[in-house]
């Protein structure tokens, strides 16, 4: 159990004034067999952030999510790329565990008992316990859909969250490990066809669950505590949105600074997040078109692992320049050192004739674990070094550039 029954790493939205919490990400981390693996999570924002246009925030034209670990937990990043998908305002989309984006409508409306609680988000909810079920009945509103569904394809939405508790505070005490499969849904009375597994995270948030058979008569039933605050019926239809693969304009880490290129790709360069630590992502927004929806795609790839007694990272106990990565690069590689005290710290950058090529850092710093990102992008292939002054202590390493 890598988890150790801790909570995840927590993604957070910026709704023009302050960040607010969304949901726990990289769930995938505690499940079985994913001991010490990275992991790709697939997450539609249930919070989608708010453009940044009104200069509350120095974070200009841009989209902005905050990442943040809060538990003995030490998480490793090793991609954060948020997706933005425009759509008609008369459909929605939603994405699968694989990644597979599903573009649907709702011409349905639940019947009977539960209209009350399940019609919307709205904190009038079921609580389910272990091995309960409920049997929800749908009524068309469209002409179409009010006799035959044999050839329908689509799904249920359900929105809920775990029930350890009945707690939705991420600050909680520590819930049992992440499931892979909290229940299963199933179109037509129980045991009628093929089951439809779903799971849910901490707090609120809205997933949709393909049906085997599309059915106006839906079953959950629940294999962990679950609370369900919404539920319908969705049809698929075509797709037909925009994709916009986002691009990353900066990545910063409370600890160690600018991450941005090792959060950029998939590819194994990692950074690390320990309690109490935050990473802010910054993304470009591209216009979107007056009669089109946006909602967001958080794919995070990284892992997760419970650590007893860790309550942040400890002071370094020396003086480090460690050797950058990736060498060789093109054109972008990041540095990293480590200050014991706080000292005065200079960075600097040189070509093989001895020549200052750039100064990476030059002020006070406090002490801890440092890094810094070095472009290259207006320097030719070649040979470089880097070398670091701090108080009495300095050392130098060297680095290839290949273009």
């Amino acid at each position: 159990d890598p988890g150790g029954g801790g909570s995840c790493p927590y993604v957070f939205g910026w709704n023009g004034k302050e960040f607010i919490p969304d949901n726990n990400i990289l769930p995938q981390s505690e499940y079985t067999g994913n001991e010490n693996k990275i992991v790709t999570d697939y997450y539609k924002l249930f919070v989608p952030p708010k453009l940044d246009n009104v200069g509350i925030h120095p974070f200009g034209n841009r989209y902005v999510i905050k990442l943040k670990e809060f538990e003995s937990e030490l998480t490793s990043f090793d991609q954060a790329q948020l997706i933005a998908i425009d759509h008609s305002k008369s459909t929605n989309v939603a994405v699968l565990p694989d990644g597979e984006i599903i573009q649907y409508k709702v011409p349905f409306i639940i019947n009977g008992e539960f209209t009350d609680r399940l019609s919307g988000s709205d904190g009038l909810v079921i609580h389910l316990r272990k091995g309960e079920n409920i049997t929800l009945d749908f009524r068309a509103t469209q002409k179409e859909y009010k006799r035959s569904l044999e050839n329908v394809r689509g799904g249920l939405l359900l929105g809920g969250w775990v029930n350890y508790g009945n707690n939705r505070t991420i600050q909680a005490p520590a819930p049992p490990p992440k499931v892979e499969k909290v229940g299963d849904v199933n179109g037509g009375w129980p045991n009628r066809n093929e089951p439809s597994p779903f799971t849910f995270r901490e707090r609120p948030t809205l997933v949709y669950i393909p049906l085997e058979k599309f059915d106006r008569i839906v079953t959950i039933e629940v294999e962990d505590p679950a609370a369900i605050d919404y539920a319908n019926l969705a049809v698929e239809v075509p797709p037909s949105y925009t994709y916009h693969n986002l691009k990353l304009l900066k990545g910063y880490h409370s600890y160690e600074g600018d991450i941005t290129s090792a959060v950029l790709q998939n590819d194994e360069h990692i950074t690390q997040l320990a309690p109490n630590e935050t990473i802010d992502l910054e993304y470009e927004a591209p216009i979107l078109e007056a009669n089109m929806s946006r909602s967001f795609i958080l794919i995070g790839s990284g892992k997760y692992m419970h650590v007893d007694g860790i309550s942040g990272r400890e002071r370094p106990k020396e003086f480090q320049l460690s050797q950058n990565h990736p060498n060789p690069f093109n054109p972008v590689t990041r540095i990293e050192y480590a200050v014991p005290v706080n000292v005065y710290v200079t960075l600097k950058v040189y070509n093989v004739l001895g020549q200052e090529v750039l100064t990476l850092v030059d002020e006070l710093q406090d002490a801890g674990y440092k890094s810094v990102t070095f472009d290259a992008g207006n320097l030719s292939s070649g040979v470089y070094y880097y070398r670091i002054t701090a108080g009495e202590y300095s050392d130098y390493k060297k680095m290839l550039l290949i273009r």
